[in-house]
């Protein structure tokens, strides 16, 4: 069975439900659109939507983030979403015996406002609790 993270910012939020902007170090290096309170705000090929830390933001909804993204030994990945473009979601899901550092097998990003993928990149380790180590013909258990 498998353990999930889900991004903060992945669960779909209305205007009215949308997070307050987070101000410098809260939102984690993340550049932020203009803000605003209606689509009149912000152009014709922006929107006036939901990002996440960055809150009610000018966002251009066409514009995609990096995809494929780069192959992994240690874990797969797997677009929720049609495109990934603003809002998509995708998975990483580590291959068996390997786990992210929170201990969680699968975790799922955002395409945010500014092309990148929400969170930290996840990078799964392995672990192996059945493994022996033979030290001077002695098998001792690995932890």
């Amino acid at each position: 069975m498998f353990s999930a993270a889900v991004c903060d910012e992945c669960v779909g939020a209305t205007a009215g439900s949308c997070v307050e902007r987070l101000q410098g170090g809260e939102r984690r290096m993340r550049t932020c659109s203009r803000t605003c309170k209606s689509d009149a705000e912000c152009g014709s090929k922006r929107q006036c939507l939901c990002d996440g830390q960055c809150g009610l933001s000018c966002v251009a909804p066409a514009r995609t983030c990096p995809w494929p993204l780069p192959k992994s030994e240690n874990s797969e990945v797997r677009l929720l979403s049609a495109t990934p473009s603003f809002s998509a979601l995708l998975e990483v899901r580590c291959r068996p015996g390997f786990t992210l550092p929170s201990g969680l097998d699968v975790t799922v990003r955002r395409c945010q406002g500014d092309r990148q993928w929400s969170g930290n990149e996840p990078i799964c380790t392995g672990f192996c609790p059945n493994c022996l180590l033979y030290v001077s013909n002695s098998p001792q258990r690995l932890h």
